[in-house]
């Protein structure tokens, strides 16, 4: 019980299968130009199934094969959704065919399959796992040919309890050619989740509201149109495959792994400054300074603030603006010629905050930048008097003061921490050799630095350095 066709159309194709003959073999015509896009189910009350594509390429064709045996000749296949070629034939035969796939190639489902290989065949997978398969005999048809599987990924193989004897293992298999991948020996849930080829994909909103909360997409497919959330007086972002950090997915992005994921909402403050910059940097500051800052919201009322040295007075104002042509407000203080020393004085330092609002303050976002005097001199002294052996130099970098002390894994002093005081008040603790101190708050004046260090028994031993700090402008 036989048949044997020369197809020239998909219907053709489907008649021939559909018959319950034993043997069907499908013969692809050049006239034959619509199977693409079309599912192949072959009965397993068929004995032997035989395609032979003549060389043509199939994008999107799925043959799916329970027949005893199952031959595909010279059929070059291009899927970018589900597995080309899943068969459950005892015998397979390849004979000089190329499938090329965005996510597995060739799923055999049988153990020990007998996989007959004529001539050279490929397998190539975009994400990189080309072949899913039980444990399988690869072997050569002619003798006076060429022979080789060629595969461009990993090969998933579930061969649990199988034992291979010497030079017979599927590393040692000289017909198998894998290369940007390797052999991967899996468990039986791997192997079952890649073969279903279904990921679950659920969406976790992150402090909003999405209407649909999961969806299915496939192994090596795009996982597709994802839904928008929304957040009360937050604009969303993307979709990100971690709470914080991760990577953003979009609908075109592939899947590359065949497990249930979870993607996190992202989100950006409707009011957050997303772009600041204040010119000059850092400057001496005078009467006639004019602070210049810039920055960038999404929609907001823009707020800044500049606070001094002194704690005594502040200057600040708020403008309202409508977003620019590519989104955001734009805000200059330039332009307002904000002069911050209203009191004609001069100060060590002043902040200047740049706040960006919705509604309220409650929804703000800021940054700042510090104006402040060039110094003259920062100079520190060595302790005049200290019981703490081992004392670097400090040194010195820009408003940065670095205290080098003895390295607590020094098993010659037994110290176990440090305490630090300014003008007698504890600044910190630490258990690092180096302790940084930053001036720039700090007015001018002689500062009393205290280092006291604490053996593991809890005595205490003490260093003094005097802090010189002059602020005169240059």
């Amino acid at each position: 019980d036989t048949v044997v066709v020369q197809a020239a159309n998909a219907g053709v194709v489907n008649g021939a299968i559909s018959c319950d003959s034993e043997n069907i073999a499908v013969l692809v015509s050049d006239k034959c130009t619509d199977l693409n896009d079309v599912s192949l189910e072959i009965s397993e009350t068929t004995e032997c199934f035989i395609f032979n594509g003549y060389g043509k390429t199939f994008n999107n064709l799925y043959i799916d094969s329970d027949a005893q045996k199952t031959v595909i000749n010279r059929a070059n296949f291009v899927s970018t959704n589900k597995i080309p070629l899943v068969v459950s034939s005892d015998e397979f035969i390849l004979n000089q065919a190329t499938i090329t796939s965005s996510g597995i190639c060739l799923a055999l489902t049988t153990d020990n399959c007998d996989f007959g290989l004529y001539g050279e065949s490929t397998l190539s997978s975009t994400v990189g796992n080309a072949l899913l398969c039980k444990a399988i005999d690869v072997n050569q048809i002619k003798n006076d040919l060429t022979t080789a599987l060629h595969i461009s990924g990993n090969v998933l193989m579930f061969d649990e309890g199988v034992s291979y004897l010497p030079g017979e293992s599927p590393e040692e298999n000289s017909y198998l050619d894998v290369t940007n991948g390797t052999i991967k020996h899996i468990l039986s849930a791997e192997y079952n989740k890649y073969l279903e080829g279904v990921v679950n994909v659920s969406f976790d909103a992150n402090e909003g509201v999405v209407s649909e909360t999961s969806k299915t997409a496939y192994y090596g497919s795009a996982i597709g149109t994802l839904p928008v959330p929304t957040r009360e007086h937050y604009k969303f972002v993307g979709w990100f495959t971690e709470a914080s950090g991760g990577t953003e997915v979009t609908s075109d992005t592939i899947l590359s792994e065949a497990k249930d994921i979870t993607l996190y909402a992202r989100y950006r403050g409707e009011n957050q400054v997303s772009y600041v910059s204040f010119s000059p940097d850092y400057t001496g500051i005078g009467t006639d300074t004019i602070i210049d800052f810039t920055c960038k919201t999404d929609r907001a009322s823009i707020f800044y603030y500049l606070e001094y040295s002194d704690d005594v007075n502040s200057f600040g104002g708020m403008e309202e603006f409508l977003p620019s042509d590519d989104g955001g407000i734009w805000f200059n203080t330039q332009e307002k010629g904000v002069n911050p020393f209203i009191d004609g004085s001069e100060k060590d330092y002043v902040k200047v905050w740049a706040i960006a609002t919705y509604e309220n303050m409650e929804n703000s976002m800021c940054t700042y930048a510090i104006y402040k005097k060039n110094y003259s001199s920062i100079k520190v002294t060595l302790p005049a008097y200290s019981d703490i052996s081992g004392l670097g130099n400090p040194s010195i970098n820009g408003d940065i003061v670095t205290f080098n002390v003895p390295s607590l894994e020094d098993e010659s002093n037994n110290y176990v921490s440090y305490e630090w005081y300014t003008n007698g008040a504890i600044s910190c603790t630490t258990t690092g050799s180096t302790w940084e101190l930053d001036t720039t708050y700090m007015t001018g004046g002689i500062y009393s630095i205290m280092l006291v260090a604490i053996d593991k028994d809890g005595k205490e031993y003490s260093a003094e350095y005097q802090l010189i700090i002059d602020k005169t402008n240059n």
